[in-house]
Parts: structure tokens; C-alpha cells; sequence
């Protein structure tokens, strides 16, 4: 994990979601205390973790590719401005690892900036009913759908880990080094689990054919590189190898709490990973978007689950690097996808009520008072604070591993 979050500074800033929550809790000088919070605003539905790359597509009940965040395992509730910052500041984390050499510090900045201005455009123009820009309008966002079209239909998610032997039957690549062979235990407990986890999915997902393969997943994530994973691999609703399924299980852990009086949001489930699924549910416009969104297990070990489809795509930096450098983007591009993801974290933080069950829309747009540009300004004046600290600590973290060893643990 330590490998990882030595990367770059996105890695880093990915790593440390822990210590990001305890400082911007802990006001001080880099990160000082907000003039926009309320009582009733401080109890919202958190993303967690909202990043660039933690924004991806599903495929509603409708059968339409949708934006929406799809990683909520830090979920829980607490001051919704908490959630702003960190998405803004991934846009300077981004800033700070691209090799691209045509962007500079303030167009990262910009880009973090227009986080905030989308998020609170977004929650006033609710507020008083008028309609808002679609997401799409953003290059970025509009390129994530159509990726997620071509690979939904090509199945992609599932070719790259499995492969069809000369049978003619599909099964897990075992060539592929992110998999790893289970043992006969681990095989049988999934055996054994596999009827309770189906009774909690949605009921579009109930129908599953006969379990053809499991493996274990390596190398995922970072904050959550230690966590279990398993993928599970279905007959689809058909004999074609075409619609086969795969389920990934990943294990869960206790969410970094925020806020002094919040602990007990954390005793609301019966588990971490009821927790996660039953948040993602409330705060994604189709409580659906994935029909295998489910749980299994129970404290200190419970697994949450989702679809690994081809239209459940993500964020790349990668992608949005070569946009970058083939001239398709420029920095106009990066400040509307800011605004753009700014606008579907209000949506998240407003579809679900309150810890306290209030409106989250009233709260937060009772907190913002309108006041839009000074959100705006006090945003841009965190991420220009933060963003450079975010540098220093990411330099520091490389010469403590030199000094003190790669697990920082001196001999």
C-alpha cells in the first residue's frame, strides 16, 4: 500500500482519506473552519471519498448509461463542505502527478475551484426549481459515457479476466497476475454463501445461473489495496457465453468518522457493509443501477458486492492525460468537468435526507445563503492551502520510508 501512495500525489492524497477527514475536523491554518455550515448541514449524507476517479457510469433500469459516484465504502454522515474540498482537492492531486506540461498549478486550481461553483449552482437552482446544465455538456463526462457504451457491448470487464478455453466453456484467466487461485476452504465458504447474499440483492438480480469460478482479486485500490476481493464468475440468463457474469465481493471496514456526536451514525446499520450498500442506494437517482449491489457476512468481516460490467466505467487519469496531449482537451475542458462533477455531488448529497431526516437540499442551501462566490472563493483558498501541503507531505512520506524503512518501522 505504501508502494502505491508513493506513486504520485494522487496516489498519496488516495492513501490518506483517514488524515484528510482528521485535519479539515481538526481546523489549523492550512485547513481552517468553514463559514458555511449549520447544524442541520453538518448531518448530510457523505460520499466518503469523492475523487475524480471515484466517478463512473451504471446502467439504470432503464436501460440508459447514468453518471453517478461509485465508490461509497467511506460513507456516512457529516458536514457536507467536508466532501467539496476533497473533490476539489483531487483536481489538484491530479495537477500535481500529470506528466502533461501544458497545465500549470492555477489551472488546477481553476479546476478545483469550479467544483465548489457547480456544487453550489447546482444547489440553489434546486432550491428555487429551475432546471441545470446536464452533465453531459462537459467533454470529459460526455467521453465516459460513450467509453462505457462501447464497452458495455463489447463486455470488456469480462474478457480482460477470463478467458474460453478449448472446450468451449469460460473461466478465469489464471495467467492473469491480479488473480490468484483459492483455496478449497475459501471455495466452499463462497459455495456456502452464495444462497443468503442472493436473498438481499435487488430483485433484478435474484435470477443467477450456476457459479462457474471464483478467484481472488490482486492489486486494487489504494487505501483499500490490504482488503479482500473475490470474483465470482455466472452463468448469465442464457447458455451463450456472451451474458456471463462478474460479481466482484470486496471486504468492508469501519468508516473514518467526522464531527463530535457522529459516532452513533455508525451504529445505524447492522454492518459495514449494509451500511455501504444501503447509502449508495439512497444517494444514486435509480436506487438500482446495479442489480447485484448486495451483502454478505457479518461484523468484523462482511462483504459488500457489485456487477464488474463493461458499462460501470471510471474517471481515468490516464484517459484524460491523452485527451490532454492529442490537443482534444484544453484547460477549458478541465475547469467545465470541475464544474460538472462539483454538480453531481450536490445531486448525491440532496437525494438522500438527513442523519436527522431533513431535507439535505434545505440545509445545505440554508447553509449557503446564497452566497455563492464567497463558497467559491473560500474553496479556492482551501484547495491553494491544501494542494501545496498535500506536495510537501507526499515528499515527506518518501524520506520517512528512507529513513525509517518501506513500512516506515525502523529495524
Amino acid at each position: 500500500q505504501f508502494d502505491r501512495m508513493q506513486e504520485d500525489p494522487y496516489a498519496f492524497m488516495r492513501g490518506t482519506m483517514p488524515q484528510y477527514r482528521r485535519d479539515v475536523a481538526q481546523p489549523f491554518e492550512v485547513n481552517a473552519d468553514t463559514q458555511f455550515l449549520t447544524t442541520e448541514s453538518s448531518r448530510i449524507q457523505l460520499v466518503g471519498d469523492p475523487h475524480i476517479e471515484n466517478i463512473g457510469t451504471y446502467q439504470n433500469r432503464a436501460g440508459d448509461i447514468v453518471v453517478e459516484f461509485n465508490d461509497f465504502d467511506s460513507a456516512i454522515y457529516g458536514p457536507y463542505h467536508i466532501d467539496v474540498w476533497r473533490l476539489a482537492l483531487s483536481w489538484y492531486a491530479f495537477g500535481l502527478s500529470t506528466t502533461f506540461t501544458k497545465t500549470d498549478e492555477q489551472d488546477w486550481i481553476a479546476a478545483g475551484e469550479q467544483v465548489a461553483r457547480g456544487y453550489a449552482d447546482e444547489i440553489l437552482a434546486m432550491a428555487q426549481g429551475l432546471e441545470t446544465p446536464a452533465l453531459d455538456e462537459s467533454a470529459v463526462i460526455a467521453d465516459l459515457l460513450e467509453e462505457a457504451e462501447e464497452d458495455g457491448d463489447e463486455q470488456a470487464e469480462l474478457e480482460e479476466f477470463t478467458l474460453v478455453e478449448g472446450d468451449g466453456a469460460r473461466h478465469f484467466d489464471i495467467g492473469n497476475p491480479q488473480l490468484r487461485t483459492l483455496s478449497a476452504p475459501t471455495l466452499a465458504w463462497i459455495g456456502e454463501s452464495i444462497p443468503a447474499w442472493q436473498q438481499v440483492l435487488p430483485n433484478e438480480g435474484r435470477e443467477l445461473g450456476a457459479l462457474k469460478g471464483a478467484s481472488q482479486r490482486l492489486g486494487s485500490g489504494v487505501a483499500s489495496l490490504f482488503l479482500q476481493r473475490y470474483y465470482l464468475l455466472f452463468e448469465g440468463q442464457t447458455e451463450s457465453l456472451e451474458d456471463d457474469l462478474l460479481i466482484e465481493w470486496k471486504e468492508t471496514r469501519d468508516p473514518f468518522l467526522v464531527g463530535t456526536g457522529l459516532v452513533e451514525a455508525g451504529r445505524l446499520f447492522e454492518s459495514n457493509a449494509q451500511r455501504i450498500v444501503v447509502l449508495q442506494r439512497r444517494a444514486h437517482e435509480d436506487p438500482v443501477t446495479d442489480h447485484y449491489s448486495g451483502r454478505l457476512g457479518e461484523e468484523p468481516w462482511s462483504f459488500r458486492s457489485r456487477h464488474n460490467s463493461g458499462f460501470h466505467q471510471g474517471i481515468g487519469r490516464s484517459r484524460i492525460e491523452r485527451r490532454l496531449r492529442d490537443g482534444r482537451w484544453g484547460t477549458g475542458e478541465l475547469a467545465h468537468a470541475g464544474y460538472a462533477t462539483g454538480q453531481l455531488l450536490a445531486r448525491t448529497h440532496t437525494r438522500p435526507e438527513t442523519m436527522d431526516g431533513r431535507s439535505a437540499l434545505d440545509s445545505i442551501a440554508a447553509a449557503l445563503d446564497g452566497r455563492v462566490d464567497d463558497f467559491v472563493a473560500e474553496a479556492r483558498e482551501r484547495v491553494a492551502l491544501m494542494g501545496p501541503q498535500l506536495e510537501t507531505d507526499f515528499r515527506l512520506f518518501g524520506l520517512l520510508r528512507q529513513k525509517h524503512g518501506p513500512t516506515l518501522v525502523s529495524p
